[in-house]
């Protein structure tokens, strides 16, 4: 069973640790550290409570506040749906590569923001992109050519597909899937240009219709389809709309370009 996942009407996951932002493609975390001081108001040191400068106080503070921030990001990042199976922490399990990589990620491209919270305390959120993550999985994206389906009875190009799954049991996951009725897979990682998937993910989140319309992946023409079932936490699409989708070799072409929209139901559904 996959840990403290939320329900699916959400874009954001607020987890103990930190927080995973679907819409924006980031994770972040915050944890803050205070210093004492003695009976003089005079701030001491931590460990070999000597006075200590008041900007020396608060320089160590925010420094162990952004250790244990790294620390909450890196729980964080393990919780992370990867798809309908398994998550980073199954990954990291599995991947000798994927762990090392991983750290050598969080060492480097992580980014610190400094929010002082008044006299005796320090605060430091930490947050790394999507893609930097994506990257650190070591996935190999194969870049498989989409079927040959020529029984539409008219072609029309589309720059985007936007999947309404409303009210369904999906999942934002780095690696979705979207499936045909009689369960084939018509899109996913498979299919998709490695330089794309990395830098913008599989798929994006939105939570109403007039987000995903204005989402920079939807363009001028996007094809709206509604889900009619989830299948392991991935929108399934009627065959007629598979069709049409697959029928036209630009729509394929921006579909390898990952421009793929999933609406998800809002909160207070």
């Amino acid at each position: 069973m996959l840990p403290n996942l939320l329900p699916a009407a959400r874009t954001t996951e607020i987890h103990h640790h930190g927080i995973i932002d679907w819409k924006s493609c980031v994770v972040s975390s915050k944890a803050s550290a205070s210093f004492e001081t003695n009976e003089k108001g005079i701030p001491i040191a931590p460990i070999s409570e000597t006075e200590s400068t008041l900007s020396r106080a608060r320089s160590q503070a925010y420094i162990r506040a952004r250790e244990r921030a790294l620390e909450n990001l890196a729980a964080t990042i393990r919780k992370i749906r990867v798809d309908g199976e398994k998550t980073v922490a199954d990954i990291l399990g599995e991947k000798e590569e994927a762990r090392s990589k991983l750290s050598d990620a969080i060492a480097h491209l992580v980014s610190f923001r400094e929010k002082p919270e008044g006299f005796y305390t320090a605060s430091c959120e930490a947050s790394i992109r999507f893609g930097d993550i994506i990257v650190a999985l070591s996935f190999d994206f194969p870049e498989l050519e989409f079927p040959v389906r020529d029984d539409a009875k008219i072609r029309t190009d589309y720059t985007s597909l936007v999947i309404d799954a409303r009210g369904l049991e999906i999942h934002p996951m780095l690696f979705p899937s979207v499936y045909t009725e009689h369960g084939f897979e018509l899109y996913g990682p498979r299919f998709a240009k490695a330089s794309r998937a990395r830098k913008l993910g599989i798929a994006s989140y939105c939570r109403s219709e007039d987000e995903a319309m204005a989402h920079r992946k939807a363009s001028t023409r996007p094809y709206y389809v509604a889900a009619i079932r989830a299948l392991r936490g991935c929108p399934v699409i009627a065959d007629r709309d598979a069709r049409r989708i697959l029928s036209s070799p630009a729509t394929k072409e921006n579909l390898k370009n990952c421009n793929v929209i999933i609406i998800l139901s809002s909160k207070e559904q």
